[in-house]
C-alpha cells in the first residue's frame, strides 16, 4: 500500500471528489490499455504490457486512496473488503471444481465412446 499519510495529504491537497474522479479516470486507462494489449500483434505485445503495468500502479496507487477515503467514512471498511474477497475467492473456487468436474466428465464420455 502507498503510505497512508501520502494519501491522506493528496486527498486534502485535491479534495476527496477530485480524487474519486481520477480513481475513475486511472481505472479507464487501463481498461483502456488492456483494450489496446486484446488488439496487439504480438510484435506490439511487449510495449502493450509496459502500458498495462504504468496503468496498473496508476490504479493501485488510486485503490489505495479510495481505500483511505472509504476508511475515513466507515471504519469497517476493511472488513467489508475481507467479507466479500473472502466471499468471491471461495465463488471462484466452486465455480473451478465444477469446470474441472464437468470437464472430466466430458473426457470419460469421450472415453467410453472409443
Amino acid at each position: 500500500m502507498v503510505d497512508e499519510n501520502l494519501c491522506k495529504q493528496a486527498i486534502k491537497l485535491w479534495g476527496e471528489d477530485a480524487q474519486l474522479d481520477m480513481v475513475i479516470e486511472e481505472m479507464a486507462e487501463l481498461t483502456k490499455a488492456i483494450l489496446k494489449y486484446k488488439r496487439a500483434h504480438e510484435s506490439d505485445k511487449g510495449a502493450a504490457i509496459v502500458d498495462i503495468a504504468e496503468e496498473y500502479a496508476d490504479v493501485k496507487i488510486m485503490l489505495d486512496q479510495l481505500f483511505v477515503m472509504m476508511d475515513s467514512h466507515d471504519n469497517r471498511f476493511l472488513k467489508h473488503i475481507q467479507h466479500f474477497t473472502t466471499e468471491k475467492v471461495n465463488r471462484l473456487v466452486s465455480r473451478l471444481d465444477k469446470a474441472e468436474e464437468r470437464r472430466a466428465e466430458l473426457v470419460r464420455v469421450a472415453k467410453v465412446r472409443k
